[in-house]
């Protein structure tokens, strides 16, 4: 009798993901984010906008971005 072979993919991501970039050289910070995933413009809009505000806090003004 073969045996039954069943193969599952799993994902780790359920919604919208932020990948954040960051950089130090001799001027300061550069940074930058990604936003993948998001449903719709407004959601990942969104969330770049709560990114760069928190990645500004942190680390001031980049230079690329702003």
């Amino acid at each position: 009798m073969a045996e039954d072979q069943h193969i599952y993919h799993h994902s780790d991501s359920d919604g919208a993901r932020v990948n954040v970039k960051v950089e130090r050289n001799s001027r300061g910070f550069n940074y930058e984010a990604t936003i993948t995933g998001a449903k719709t413009v407004d959601e990942a809009m969104t969330m770049l906008k709560d990114a760069e505000a928190k990645l500004k806090a942190v680390y001031g003004t980049s230079e690329t971005g702003g």
